[in-house]
């Protein structure tokens, strides 16, 4: 870490701007620098291309472009760069890509890996049977960007990537993670709201894997009332796991037992997954052929009828 120099920053979004300052608050590069097309003002270093990187080798590279971007983006980085490290924001690409980096470590900031409560659930459920999960993220696109018009943003464009299957790809990482590699079943997937949007608002995904017999994921840009669990249910035990309320509630036939974790719990795996990047400690990271995998299971979904 302490060789470091120089981060960048593709993309000064919202998303960009958090990865940005949890670099800062992190102190550990001498520089940071913004690429971003956008005439703003800022504190940092701004180049408005990609191609301006070169003058400045950065050792860490963080992709924050539009999803549909971020292949050529990628591209790029990995054609003129050597022996860098790479984070990409989730999802990998918009759509799968035989594209396989050759000249850099790459990764993707799929950071729910480091949430405690599916800390806790992929702990607990590593050596146990399970028969059924459900898994569940929703709220309302209108609210998700302070000053800014949701209609405006990548999400309401399916084109650019946006739609709940993209935008909420964490529900599909972390239950492959514990789980395994899904499985699809049924899928209903298409926009129901009159939000003014042409990407999708609602996914019903359902599916297995090795270590379940039926998986549920349910996403959606509608709900008023965020929400965001897990349920696992085994022959022995029930696990209700609240990402929004950093909760974990365990039952059996026996007894109950409540765990509760930090507040600012999601904010905290923003800054795990930089930590263990810089530290080279991969346990937990999704890596590229991971991430990978994770597209071509999104290809499909979009496939099905």
């Amino acid at each position: 870490m302490n060789s470091l120099r120089t981060a960048a920053i593709i993309g000064f979004g919202s998303i960009g701007r958090r990865h940005a300052k949890i670099l800062k608050d992190l102190n550990i590069f001498k520089k940071i620098i913004i690429v971003s097309k956008q005439n703003i003002k800022t504190n940092y270093k701004k180049l408005s291309s990609i191609k301006e990187l070169k003058n400045f080798q950065p050792d860490y590279l963080v992709i924050c472009s539009e999803t549909h971007n971020h292949l050529k983006d990628l591209k790029y980085l990995d054609k003129n760069f050597k022996d860098k490290i790479i984070l990409i924001e989730k999802p990998l690409f918009n759509k799968f890509s035989k594209f396989f980096p050759k000249n850099n470590k790459v990764f993707i900031s799929y950071n729910l890996r480091f949430h405690p409560v599916i800390n806790f659930i992929k702990e607990f459920c590593e050596n146990k049977k399970v028969v059924y999960v459900y898994s569940f993220c929703g709220s309302y696109l209108p609210n998700w960007r302070r000053n800014r018009n949701y209609k405006k943003s990548y999400s309401s464009s399916s084109i650019k990537g946006g739609g709940v299957l993209l935008d909420l790809s964490h529900e599909f990482d972390y239950i492959s993670w514990i789980f395994g590699r899904l499985k699809i079943n049924s899928v209903f997937h298409k926009k129901i709201s009159n939000l003014k949007i042409n990407s999708k608002d609602i996914l019903s995904f359902t599916g297995s894997s090795k270590k379940s017999k039926f998986i549920q994921i349910n996403l959606d840009y509608i709900s008023k009332i965020p929400k965001r669990f897990i349920y696992v249910e085994s022959n022995n035990f029930s696990i209700e796991g609240d990402l929004i309320k950093n909760l974990i509630i365990l039952k059996n036939n026996k007894k109950q037992r409540i765990f509760r974790f930090s507040p600012g719990s999601l904010e905290k795996s923003y800054v795990i997954t930089h930590k263990k990047i810089l530290s080279s400690s991969t346990d937990h990271l999704c890596d590229f052929q991971q991430g990978l995998m994770l597209n071509k299971l999104f290809d499909q979904i979009n496939q099905k009828k």
